[in-house]
């Protein structure tokens, strides 16, 4: 973590202190490392320890996080091997994100089938275009056309707008006689694939195509702890927060799968250095279960022994609900949604780890899709109806504003603090993105006594004066009405030349 060693404790029981150097933006974790060994996916053990083996004793240890370590300073995620920021630091046109990974767009004719994979639950086509680039093709299951090919572009258009490393995946066409065959492959092998979903009316199958990641392909990122053949992979994984805020991404676009498997390294080389970088992987199935998906693990242990002590009686909450209107769109709905009560199918380690810190860094991100943005992503999803892209947009909306609601007031919502004529300045988010009225910031002492009260504009901003020379510490907490928020703390160091030293957003 020496790369993030900017905050010091001095001394047992000693306030926090902050260095006095520039803030860190960019991980030191692609370093030029050997070549890792492959990892193979075991999802029968994942299952067996996050369902059994672990589960237990963390549903009976005292509740208790760690605060994230993948932050800098200002508490928030550097650029990293794990993660780019993107929509979060900058403002990112429709078109940027509809387009997603840079990318030359989907394949091109004519086409290859280079491999074919029939059983599972998603068969599909390994597919090789006239550039030589080559494409993992997966389909509908029959009946539902449109519903996981959709979801699957829409959600990887969201993930990397985000921040995440993901790979080009694309809506794509293609009639049975484009395909030509490499020379292990047989016209069995294609039709035991197609049979499996359902032609278009003009005979054209559609189907979501998935670019190879460049590099050599390494498995999966452990769940726990570190990659141990990986010299880069400091931080257990449950304490990055870029893996605990998928928690609250995953709620919002209803991305369930979320497991070990998904989270795929990659062994690549740039400017002559060799590194891991990870990647998102599979975002297909956000409403493909049934009503009970986002409401309940696979083996949920509260709800089952609540099953047990009702005889049967106790209603689940998911049990009333209706699918959503268009079935393209399968489970997915603006309503009923809390996202304290979402859960994936099954534990995720870094989930247990999220804490408020962590679930308002996320929902800051959240609340920068707005509407045109959300219209040109759900866009390519390439969907028949109209309507029911509308309905897509409408419901990310909708479950965009349930986040914020619920996660920028549990902190006092401070951020993009600078220094300007006026003194420290800030924006309260609540009053920006629209989860509380225009209230006040209070200035506390180290014994939490009120010694400041500053009003918040109706467009959220507000400064304080600054006056001390030396390092100095503004413990503020946002006041609406007669609520407070919790405090929070900011240091600095003043003087002719005033500078951010850092931010802890949940204050000790």
């Amino acid at each position: 973590m020496r790369w993030l060693a900017a905050l010091l404790l001095l001394g047992c029981g000693a306030a926090p202190r902050f260095e006095d150097r520039p803030i860190v933006w960019r991980a030191d974790d692609t370093r030029d490392i050997p070549e890792p060994a492959e990892h193979e996916p075991l999802l029968r053990v994942y299952r067996l320890k996050v369902n059994f083996t672990r589960v237990v004793p963390h549903g009976l240890s005292l509740p208790r996080t760690t605060p994230a370590r993948d932050v800098n300073a200002l508490d928030e995620v550097p650029d990293s091997s794990w993660f780019e920021n993107r929509i979060g630091v900058r403002a990112m046109s429709p078109e940027e994100a509809a387009r997603g990974r840079p990318n030359e767009g989907p394949p091109r004719p004519p086409l290859t089938v280079a491999g074919a994979k029939r059983g599972g639950a998603t068969p599909g086509f390994l597919l090789e275009d006239a550039t030589k680039r080559r494409f993992l093709v997966k389909f509908d299951d029959r009946g539902v056309p449109e519903r996981d090919t959709g979801a699957g572009v829409v959600v990887n258009r969201i993930f990397h707008a985000l921040g995440y490393h993901v790979a080009n995946d694309q809506v794509v066409f293609f009639r049975r006689e484009d395909l030509a065959l490499a020379r292990d492959v047989t016209p069995s092998d294609v039709d035991a694939v197609l049979v499996r979903t359902v032609p278009l009316p003009d005979g054209r199958y559609r189907g979501i195509a998935s670019e190879l990641l460049p590099g050599k392909p390494k498995g999966p990122a452990p769940a726990w702890g570190v990659r141990a053949d990986d010299p880069n992979d400091t931080i257990p994984h449950p304490h990055r927060r870029s893996l605990r805020a998928l928690r609250v991404f995953g709620a919002w676009v209803n991305h369930t799968d979320m497991k070990e498997d998904s989270v795929l390294d990659m062994y690549v080389e740039e400017d002559g250095r060799r590194f891991l970088r990870h990647h998102l992987i599979d975002f297909t199935r956000i409403g493909t279960w049934g009503g009970w998906n986002g409401y309940e693990g696979r083996v949920d242990w509260p709800v089952v022994f609540r099953g047990w002590f009702s005889f049967g009686l106790w209603r689940r909450a998911w049990e009333d609900r209706a699918p959503a209107p268009y079935p393209a769109l399968g489970w997915f709905t603006p309503a009923p949604f809390d996202p304290d009560d979402w859960n994936a199918n099954e534990p995720y380690p870094a989930f247990w780890e999220c804490d408020d810190a962590d679930r308002y860094w996320a929902a800051k991100l959240v609340a920068r899709f707005d509407r045109p943005v959300l219209e040109a992503i759900v866009a390519e999803g390439r969907y028949s109806d109209p309507a029911a892209a509308r309905y897509f947009v409408d419901a990310l909306l909708a479950r965009r504003d349930a986040i914020t609601r619920a996660y920028l007031e549990r902190v006092s919502p401070l951020d993009d603090f600078a220094f300007e004529a006026e003194g420290l300045c800030a924006r309260d988010l609540g009053v920006v993105y629209g989860t509380g009225a225009a209230g006040a910031v209070e200035r506390l002492d180290e014994d939490g006594e009120v010694v400041g009260r500053h009003a918040v504009a109706s467009d959220g901003r507000v400064c304080l004066p600054v006056s001390s020379d030396d390092y100095a510490v503004a413990r503020l907490r946002v006041v609406r009405g007669e609520a407070a928020r919790p405090p929070m703390q900011v240091h600095y160091r003043g003087g002719a030349a005033p500078r951010l030293l850092g931010v802890l957003r949940v204050a000790p």
